[in-house]
């Protein structure tokens, strides 16, 4: 076994070691009080002991549930049941084990308290373990969630790089294209009918104007003569 487990399970032998030192104390009290001793007090006496380690264990092991920030509501109310039950259980085991102890040492407070209250300390110790490692886990997560935050943000900022690299793309081909040399054709009297029928009424007045219309169009200009007869 490791040292840190070894360190990790220090805290939960603690608990029943403390818890059972009272034995002797509880069987003591249990023979003097009775109208009827017998040996086999240390049988209840070991029992009671017993189970107030495992309601101090699980008191802290429901307290620790509770102040967990992933944990649904369905059971941190199961959780804080459990713990009231355990603590309002202990608390009598406790009692007991604190007048056996003050009964074997003969009313000394700071004795009698010892072994119960010391209990009650591994038992929180016990705990420190869960809430650091608990601690590191809930950072973990939120590292990974802004690490996966991230990923989607640069993978939302690829896309978009793509889709301007693309657009570029294209206006650097509609660019090339427009600094290509148009094929100029000569006109006749059809194509200029079909210029100005685009026009909307608003055909060339004069020579000039017919030929710069048919210059954008793609024509060579003709003889003004021309162009005056269809104007």
């Amino acid at each position: 076994m490791k040292p840190s487990r070894i360190t990790t399970q220090l805290p939960t032998l603690g608990i029943f070691a403390f818890a059972l030192a009272s034995v002797w104390s509880l069987y003591q009290l249990f023979n003097n009080s009775a109208l009827h001793p017998t040996p086999l007090y240390w049988i209840p006496a070991t029992l009671v002991e017993l189970v107030t380690a495992w309601l101090a264990f699980q008191s802290v092991e429901a307290a620790r549930q509770i102040t967990r920030s992933n944990i649904s509501k369905q059971d941190k109310r199961f959780a804080k049941l459990i713990f009231g039950l355990c603590v309002t259980l202990a608390i009598p085991t406790l009692a007991v084990s604190f007048a056996a102890n003050s009964y074997e040492f003969r009313g000394h407070i700071g004795l009698a308290s010892l072994f119960p209250v010391s209990c009650i300390a591994c038992a929180v110790a016990s705990a420190i373990p869960h809430i650091k490692s608990a601690a590191v886990d809930v950072k973990v997560e939120r590292v990974r969630e802004d690490v996966q935050k991230w990923r989607d943000r640069a993978q939302e900022l690829e896309q978009r790089c793509a889709m301007i690299e693309q657009r570029c793309a294209e206006l650097e081909q509609e660019l090339t294209a427009a600094k290509q040399p148009r094929a100029m054709t000569v006109p006749d009297s059809t194509d200029y009918e079909r210029i100005c029928a685009g026009m909307n009424g608003n055909t060339p007045s004069n020579a000039r104007e017919v030929n710069m219309v048919l210059n954008d169009a793609g024509y060579y200009a003709v003889a003004d003569s021309t162009a005056r007869s269809w104007v």
